[in-house]
């Protein structure tokens, strides 16, 4: 990516242990999700998916997490760590208690929900490895030392103690039974996190007013963010629960499910790319434009090509992942992996906003998708269900990114808006591609995954998303690996 070999080599290094670490977290959580996702009818998912979303939706906006990037730079940057870092935590912690408690009242009022499965549900959410909450906020200060190897060893335990509790109990499973496996799964690790910060003073009862003053001197931009981002999806599942039923939300919960590999690979990317990012920023902005547009362009493709892969070998995953419970869902799960390639592009737009003080771009972004919410929601939802509302999203994303490539081209960095421009192209033609494989092949699955496969990579390589300094670049990076002690 034009970076200095030895930043390649941490990149590489640090991916791998990412990736290693989320496959093996996965390959055993992936028994938990086959549990719950065969045994709780749809209804009932539709619970529980109902509860994780708006619990989710809630603490991003009440936690402000759309300051992570900001704060991981912060971290690595600023002489007051510890008391920002302490400050954070003890804020977060405070309103994830209120939000909880919110939370319990509003679900029973609006979905007849009962105030214990919420309070449980909210609290597995506080707690999880996998959202974006309180426990990521306690793993900050490691993200931002590049300690991955910690993170992704406690996110093991925490999945192998879920799947076991959830094999143990599979004969009575419920929503409330399942947060409850959850929260104590987890709850380990997240004390064991609690320690390591304690031991490193990092968690002083304190406020600290110069670290107050940090949060809310940004708090305009990157908090609307993340109040566009959670209000577009909690727009989304709270319509499609009125006007489509909670069964048609369990259909929705189980397809997020078949982007989990896309979203470890996200991770995998991204985690480490944006510390190195913000470092090839702050040390000569000019000459890292080059390594900013590599990373915005190839890092979207690589989920994206990754995702036509699991669409090409969709029956077989939503066979594996529900044992054929949802078989009947195939077109609801292709659509939620196209969804998921767009989100990727958006991903990478809201990083760049706040790395490069763009924050209007990432504002305006995210704002498109709450609009494509109320331009396109209710009546495709009411045509469809939840074929209708995987359509409003994908049609929300799409204008997302527009406004993104737009701004970015009339900014100070066209060339970024150009990349957008083209993974927004290729993303489109690389649907109309998978669709039409499985409209007019035969269900061989290897000759209609053969047939993707080359499709996407040749349009990728006709748009210019790949091209043959990316393949050098591969390379070189391979050599160097290879030739590190």
């Amino acid at each position: 990516m034009g970076a200095h070999p030895s930043r390649v080599r941490q990149y590489a290094s640090m991916s791998m242990t990412l990736l290693l670490g989320q496959l093996i977290y996965y390959a055993v959580y992936f028994w938990g999700i086959r549990i719950i996702l065969s045994t709780l009818p749809k209804e009932e998912n539709g619970i529980v998916t109902l509860v994780q979303q708006w619990s989710m939706t809630v603490f991003s906006i009440l936690l402000m997490t759309g300051y992570n990037t900001f704060l991981v730079h912060q971290l690595r940057t600023e002489h007051t760590q510890r008391q920002l870092y302490s400050t954070v935590v003890w804020l977060r912690a405070g309103l994830g208690i209120l939000g909880a408690l919110g939370l319990s009242v509003a679900l029973t009022v609006l979905a007849g929900i009962h105030p214990a499965v919420t309070l449980i549900g909210a609290t597995a959410v506080l707690l999880l490895a996998s959202s974006n909450t309180l426990r990521t906020t306690l793993e900050l200060h490691l993200q931002a030392q590049m300690r991955f190897a910690t993170i992704v060893l406690l996110s093991i335990l925490d999945s192998i103690l879920i799947v076991l509790l959830l094999w143990w109990n599979q004969s009575c499973l419920n929503a409330l039974t399942i947060f409850a496996i959850q929260a104590l799964g987890t709850l380990p690790s997240f004390i064991t996190l609690l320690v390591i910060a304690w031991r490193q003073n990092a968690l002083k009862l304190s406020f600290d007013r110069s670290a107050l003053d940090i949060l809310f001197r940004h708090a305009t931009p990157l908090s609307l963010v993340t109040v566009f981002i959670y209000t577009h999806t909690i727009v989304d599942i709270t319509l499609l629960a009125f006007l489509s039923g909670k069964a048609s939300v369990g259909i929705l919960g189980a397809t997020n499910y078949a982007t989990v590999p896309l979203s470890v690979l996200q991770g995998v990317l991204w985690t480490p790319l944006i510390p190195l990012l913000s470092q090839a920023i702050g040390e000569n902005l000019h000459a890292a434009r080059p390594l900013l547009v590599r990373a915005v362009r190839l890092v979207p493709f690589l989920i994206g090509f990754v995702g036509s892969i699991l669409a090409a070998a969709a029956p077989l995953v939503i066979t594996l992942l529900t044992r054929g419970t949802y078989r009947d869902h195939t077109v609801e799960f292709l659509l939620q992996l196209w969804v998921f390639g767009f989100a990727a592009i958006l991903f990478a737009v809201q990083h760049y906003g706040i790395l490069l003080s763009q924050y209007r771009i990432a504002l305006a972004a995210t704002s498109g998708l709450v609009i494509g919410s109320f331009l396109f929601d209710w009546w495709l939802i009411g045509a469809w269900a939840t074929v209708g509302l995987l359509l409003a999203k994908l049609l929300s994303h799409i204008l997302a990114c527009i406004i993104a490539a737009v701004m970015f081209v009339r900014s100070e960095f066209p060339e970024i808006g150009r990349e957008i421009g083209r993974l927004l192209l290729w993303m489109s033609a690389g649907g109309a591609v998978v669709g039409g494989a499985y409209g007019l092949l035969p269900t061989a699955m290897l000759g209609r995954g053969f047939a993707i496969s080359v499709g996407i990579l040749g349009m990728a390589v006709a748009i210019r998303v790949v091209d043959w300094d990316d393949r050098a670049l591969v390379l070189r990076i391979l050599r160097r690996q290879a030739s590190s002690p």
